[in-house]
């Protein structure tokens, strides 16, 4: 009895030691897993998702500011609107003192030059005149809006350069064309053939006035294909250039 009860004694301590072992590598365990998965996971997710966060909102800021002037503050979108408006306000006001100017300016002292040196001066002065508003464009704050100013401007200026040579070659020679000329009648067949509609009301007759129109032809390509590419290569350079590029 005695060496039953001292075996079944022992047999006991020994489970209950077993036991105590068992719990506290389970409580290991848990904090081992709790420290992990509940503490650096959630840590560095919290830490990384914030930092994405940031990040994403300083590129979202940047991207903004490349719309803006520099040295724009909070009320750059307002700016931009002035100044889109402002630029609408110049290019009506370019296109109609250029109208004003064709249709009041008197051509007698021009005349005197002749038709081909009306053209070729003035052909002149709208390739200084593409030069001249492409370092505009490249140093302008927003360079689109000048673009759109520089193109509206010089294509007017286009149309009244060969409008003029029109009606100076008709008042020279009267079998220029088919009929007598105003000057409505010059801008309407300058657009005529500017658009190569050729409605065949208005035509060329003489040699001179043909060679005319085909240099306004072949001068309109190369102003719609070189000079409008150009400009836009001009844009591309200036928001480099407002951007810090």
């Amino acid at each position: 009895m005695t060496e039953a009860g001292d075996e079944g004694g022992r047999r006991e301590e020994k489970g209950g030691g077993d036991g105590e072992d068992v719990r506290a590598a389970a409580g290991r365990g848990g904090n081992e897993s709790t420290g992990r998965g509940g503490s650096g996971s959630p840590g560095r997710g919290g830490n990384e998702s914030t930092g994405s966060d940031g990040n994403g909102g300083g590129s979202q800021g940047g991207g903004v500011s490349v719309l803006l002037p520099r040295g724009a503050g909070p009320g750059g979108r307002r700016g931009v609107r002035g100044a889109l408006a402002w630029a609408l306000v110049r290019s009506v006001v370019g296109v109609l003192v250029l109208g004003v100017a064709y249709f009041v300016m008197p051509l007698g002292g021009v005349r005197t030059l002749g038709d081909v040196g009306i053209l070729v001066l003035s052909l002149i002065v709208i390739v200084f005149l593409v030069v001249f508003q492409v370092g505009r464009i490249v140093r302008a704050d927003y360079p689109g809006l000048r673009a759109i100013e520089a193109i509206a401007f010089t294509a007017t200026l286009l149309l009244f350069v060969f409008s003029v040579t029109y009606d100076v070659m008709d008042a020279e020679t009267s079998a220029a064309f088919n009929v007598a000329l105003s000057r409505l009648d010059s801008l309407y067949f300058t657009v005529t053939v500017f658009g190569t509609v050729g409605f065949g009301d208005i035509t060329a007759h003489s040699q001179a006035a043909r060679a005319v129109v085909t240099v306004q032809i072949l001068f309109d390509f190369v102003f719609l294909g070189v000079a409008v590419r150009v400009i836009a290569g001009a844009v591309q350079i200036g928001r480099k250039r407002v951007a810090g590029g």
